[in-house]
Parts: structure tokens; C-alpha cells; sequence
């Protein structure tokens, strides 16, 4: 049985809403400058563009420009294999930078988390020294010794180890070294934060019970330190991903990472509308792994508009930033709701509301229709995969969610394929299928979400009887 939660006061839902009206300012209002950019026309004026759309136009005026839309840039971006693999470049370096820097955190932060108190603030401190030094002077600092005639290779080559000096400056392999350098505190901390809070009683029990060391660590401790995991991988690869310093120091000619791109389009070819274009793809990749399952629908729905209602690519394009919109739109109003509403009721009718949506996109001939299913499947899909995980948490608090338990092994595999699976399925059996697997997975959702309610209910009839 569930707690009942406090009501938020005004003051404390002022509190809430003060991080997304950074977000709002700070992240929402310069990437909707960058959007407009994107669709702009390059120009050889002051700023080097020629907006498409303008405050003087109207709101008629805007409607008219965004039906002769042309989307030159972005057309661009896909006929230029520069971008391509500029983004191919920049994934695969973060993603092994990440893995790199989880297998040198996760040590460190294990033995600070396991030693004794006094010394775990001294630990923490050397964690965080680098930074009193500057970023730049710490990259700097990468070249003098990465060098074919830099400290690295003098050693070596005294040594004996080797005979000539090994290129490693002006490589991805350089480029990889310094991220993982910069970046090993932000993978450090949260690591040894969800590490430091684990109970010391848990260990103990599953090794009274016979477990090795090593079935402790892989059952017990890694299960629960997955939060700081999944944080510290987010903290580094993010960034890593748009890093422009590092390549631009330690890479070569060859290092192709979007940053760099994005720079050189930006400052030395004055293309900004290329630039921003470029800058929009990258973050819509970043949206995609950050939202998962909720990106199923986003990454075909201007594709099932267009083949299946027959609306204009503009018009479809709009569609798809407006469910990305009731995306935020809906973790938003979650947390305002939650104060009030209880979490299994407000995940049911998510659940409901996402069903209901996708129902309306299958069948609807009209931009009404779209619209409105857009909407409901953009706020309900916002919050059904937080909340059951969050509902899971509440009435199993030792169960985390991971690739070692079966259900979720399947769920979280499913979050990723099922845009790809969308795309194949379409392929085979036509572009109505697209809202096929969403429903699906709603469904799946609403029975487990069934199951956990009657799973609490017999736990607490055996409990009365007990009793």
C-alpha cells in the first residue's frame, strides 16, 4: 500500500519549476534561434543570413513561408558525407571515451566509497584537483607530452621499450586520451555517490548466504550503483560528443569530430544556416538516446503524416517538433501534478491517453486529428516510462532495473530497437504499421502496471493473514 504524498505548497512548486525556467531561457530560447537560423539562407551580410521568417510577417505570413519550406541546409547536410561522418567520428570517440573512463572510475570510486571516513573527503579532494588548474593549460599539457619528441616517448625510447618514438599526437587516440582525462571526474563522482550510500548490511547478508566476492559485486553492488552509472555516462558522453578544445589541440587533419565541423562552418566558411542545421541533427541524436522508447514514434511520425494523411513535409516537420514540445510539455506537468494525483492513477490514464493517441493517428484522414493524437501521444508517453519505473521502485525497493533481470533486459532492448524495428516493419507491411508498435508497448505497459497493483494487493492479504 502506498504512501500518500504531501500536497506541494505554492512556494514549493516555485522551487520545482525554477530549474525548467533555466531550461527554458538558458537552453529552449537559443535552440529555437539556432532552429530559425537553420532555415534561414546563407548570405553575405551581417550575420551572414537571410532569415526566412521574420516578426513582421504575421502569423499569416509565417504559415504561407513554412508551406514553401525547402529545408536547403538540412538537404545539404545529407548530400555532404563531411557531416556524416563527422557524427559517426564523434560518437564512436565519446562512446569509447565513456566505456574507457567507466573501466578507471568505477575502481577509484569503489575503493573511496570503501575507505575510511576520514580519508574519503582528502580522496574526494584529489578527485576534483585537476580543476584547480586550467582546462586549457591541462590540454596544453597533453601535447608537450604526446609529442613524437615529448616526455612520453623520451621515456620509452631510455627505457628501451621502444626504438623509435610512437605517433600519438594528432590521432583519434590522442583525442580519446585527453577526453578521458578531462572528463574522469565527472564519470568519478556520481559513481562514488551511488556507491557511498549503499547498505554495508546487503553485502553482508549475500555473503552469510555464500556468495563470493565477486557474486557480491555482481549481484549486490553494480546492480545498485546502475543510477551513478547511468549519470556519470550521460555527464561525459554528452559533452564528449559536441567537444571542440581536445580534437582541435590533440587531433589531426583526419579527426573529424562535429564540433570542429560546426566551428569551421560557423567562423571560417561563415555558413550558418550549414552550422545550425548540423547543430540541430546533433542534439536530435542526443534527444533520441535520452528519450529511448519515447523516440520510436518521433523518428518515423513526419514519415507517417506525409505517406499516410498526405500532409506537406512543413507541415509534417511541425507536427514533430509539436510532439517532442508535448514531450517536455508533459514531464513538466507531471511534476506539478504529482503533488495531488498518485502515481499509479496518473500512469494509468498515461497509459490510457497514449493509447487513446496512437488510436487517433491509425484512423485519422485530417490535420485535426493528427494534432490531437500528436498531443495525447506526446503527454502521455512523457510520463509512462518514468512513472513505472518510479512505481516499480516504490513497491520493490531493492530491485533495480537492469540488463541482468529478464523483464527489463527485454523493455530496455525494446526501447532501443523499436525505432529500428518501426522502420523494418514499415518497410514490409506498409506505414500503418508505425503506430502498431507503440500500442503494443502500451499495452504491455498497462499489464504490467496491472500486475504490479495486483501483485500489492496479494502481498497484502497474505500480510493480513499473517496477522
Amino acid at each position: 500500500m502506498s504512501v500518500p504524498r504531501k500536497k506541494l505548497s505554492g512556494g514549493q512548486r516555485a522551487v520545482l519549476a525554477a530549474p525548467y525556467l533555466w531550461i527554458v531561457v538558458f537552453f529552449l530560447a537559443p535552440m529555437a534561434l539556432i532552429a530559425k537560423i537553420s532555415l534561414s539562407h546563407p548570405a553575405e551580410t551581417r550575420p551572414p543570413y537571410e532569415p526566412t521568417f521574420s516578426i513582421d510577417d504575421g502569423l499569416a505570413g509565417v504559415l504561407a513561408k513554412a508551406r514553401t519550406l525547402g529545408f536547403d541546409a538540412y538537404r545539404a547536410l545529407a548530400d555532404d558525407r563531411l557531416y556524416l561522418d563527422s557524427y559517426l567520428t564523434s560518437l564512436l570517440i565519446a562512446g569509447v571515451s565513456t566505456a574507457i573512463m567507466l573501466m578507471i572510475a568505477y575502481p577509484f570510486a569503489l575503493t573511496m566509497a570503501r575507505a575510511p571516513r576520514r580519508l574519503r573527503s582528502l580522496l574526494i579532494g584529489l578527485a576534483v584537483a585537476p580543476f584547480w588548474t586550467s582546462f586549457l593549460i591541462r590540454v596544453y599539457a597533453w601535447i608537450a607530452l604526446l609529442k613524437d619528441e615529448g616526455l612520453i616517448n623520451h621515456a620509452l625510447m631510455a627505457l628501451h621499450i621502444i626504438d623509435a618514438p610512437l605517433s600519438i599526437y594528432a590521432t583519434n587516440g590522442a583525442v580519446v586520451i585527453g577526453i578521458v582525462y578531462s572528463y574522469l571526474p565527472f564519470m568519478l563522482l556520481p559513481l562514488y555517490s551511488a556507491l557511498e550510500r549503499q547498505d554495508p548490511a546487503l553485502r553482508e547478508a549475500a555473503a552469510d548466504l555464500g556468495a563470493s566476492p565477486l557474486q557480491v559485486f555482481w549481484r549486490v553492488t553494480l546492480p545498485l550503483s546502475r543510477p551513478g552509472v547511468i549519470a556519470g555516462c550521460l555527464l561525459v558522453f554528452i559533452p564528449a560528443v559536441g567537444e571542440f578544445v581536445i580534437p582541435d589541440l590533440l587531433g589531426g587533419s583526419e579527426t573529424l569530430m562535429i564540433g570542429r565541423t560546426l566551428w569551421n562552418d560557423f567562423f571560417a566558411n561563415r555558413d550558418w544556416p550549414a552550422a545550425s542545421a548540423a547543430a540541430i541533427i546533433l542534439l536530435a541524436l542526443l534527444l533520441f538516446f535520452q528519450f529511448g522508447n519515447e523516440g520510436a514514434i518521433g523518428g518515423w511520425l513526419a514519415l507517417f503524416l506525409t505517406q499516410k494523411i498526405g500532409m506537406s513535409p512543413a507541415s509534417s516537420i511541425f507536427l514533430l517538433a509539436l510532439y517532442f514540445a508535448a514531450l517536455l510539455g508533459g514531464r513538466i506537468l507531471a511534476q506539478v501534478l504529482l503533488g495531488s494525483v498518485g502515481h499509479g492513477r496518473m500512469l494509468f490514464g498515461s497509459v490510457l491517453m497514449g493509447l487513446f493517441g496512437c488510436l487517433i493517428l491509425a484512423f485519422t484522414n485530417n490535420l485535426f486529428g493528427a494534432v490531437t493524437g500528436v498531443l495525447l501521444c506526446g503527454l502521455a508517453f512523457s510520463a509512462v516510462l518514468p512513472l513505472t519505473f518510479e512505481r516499480i521502485g516504490d513497491r520493490f525497493p531493492y530491485f533495480r532495473p537492469g540488463f541482468s533481470y529478464g523483464i527489463f533486459s527485454i523493455a530496455l532492448t525494446g526501447g532501443l530497437l523499436a525505432p529500428a524495428s518501426i522502420g523494418l516493419y514499415a518497410y514490409w507491411f506498409g506505414i500503418d504499421v508505425v503506430m502498431v508498435v507503440p500500442m503494443c508497448g502500451s499495452i504491455l505497459v498497462l499489464l504490467l502496471v496491472l500486475l504490479i497493483f495486483l501483485e500489492a494487493r496479494l502481498h497484502a492479504s497474505a500480510k493480513a493473514a499473517r496477522v
